[in-house]
């Protein structure tokens, strides 16, 4: 086989078409690489030695090679859908994300409601107190309770106050008082102790509703107001207790 034949042979195989061979015009194809291509033929040089004498003859533009045109059409397509899927999903977005400011905002009519019903309008310095007058249904009551533990409230009486929570106990005092208003203020144990009384947890309840005696079981629905802090009468030092205003009162055992 001819060493240029062979040579059209390699560059066909890898990938290119010759478009010119000048064997016998300006250029003649050195002799080293038929030399070497014949040697290529016989397996005595590894391809990598061949490829480049090929490559020589390339650069030297002996063999003139154009690259196959690759056709982008499909390529174009898959932009153009892509482009269009994208311009889709944006839409898509703009629309979500309306809708997501239409309930963003209805939330947040929610928690407006939701705070006024919740206010709370008063005075409290030892013994000046105005309360809110405002009611709600008993199942809103249960819907808007949430739960709690005495001691939490002690500590971290902010995260309860305006919060509706649910209270059984026994009154232990009812105080009553020209400055309060028609109000009283209720003194009640929300917590049995181990022998079975109601000794435990006190609270304060702000109530203006039918009259309520000492002993007197209840089931009460209140929201927080704050922390009434008095001094203790054994040692001078502050305690605290929980106080509320009460929004409905059942009295279990009248």
């Amino acid at each position: 086989m001819k060493p240029i034949v062979i040579i059209a042979i390699a560059v066909l195989i890898s990938g290119v078409s010759i478009t010119s061979i000048s064997a016998q015009s300006q250029s003649e194809i050195p002799s080293w690489v038929k030399g070497v291509a014949d040697f290529w033929v016989k397996g005595e040089i590894s391809d990598s030695d061949f490829g480049e004498s090929i490559s020589f003859l390339i650069e030297e533009k002996i063999i003139q090679v154009e690259m196959p045109k690759v056709d982008d059409t499909e390529t174009v397509n898959k932009i153009m859908n892509l482009e269009i899927e994208n311009k889709e999903l944006k839409n898509t977005i703009r629309s979500l994300e309306r809708d997501i400011d239409v309930k963003q905002q209805a939330i947040y009519n929610l928690i407006d409601e939701k705070s006024r019903l919740n206010e709370i309008i008063y005075e409290n310095e030892y013994g000046t107190y105005k309360p809110d007058t405002s009611q709600l249904s008993v199942d809103e009551l249960k819907r808007q309770a949430v739960d709690w533990n005495y001691k939490d409230i002690l500590r971290n009486e902010e995260n309860y106050k305006g919060k509706i929570i649910h209270v059984e106990g026994e009154i232990s005092q009812v105080v009553e008082k020209e400055e309060y208003e028609g109000w009283v203020l209720l003194k009640v144990y929300t917590s049995q102790s181990s022998y079975g009384s109601w000794f435990d947890d006190l609270m304060y309840i702000w109530y203006d509703g039918n009259r309520l005696l000492d002993g007197d079981m209840i089931d009460a629905y209140i929201v927080v107001d704050d922390l009434w802090v008095v001094d203790s009468a054994f040692d001078g030092s502050k305690l605290y207790y929980p106080i509320g205003t009460a929004r409905h009162v059942t009295c279990t055992n009248c």
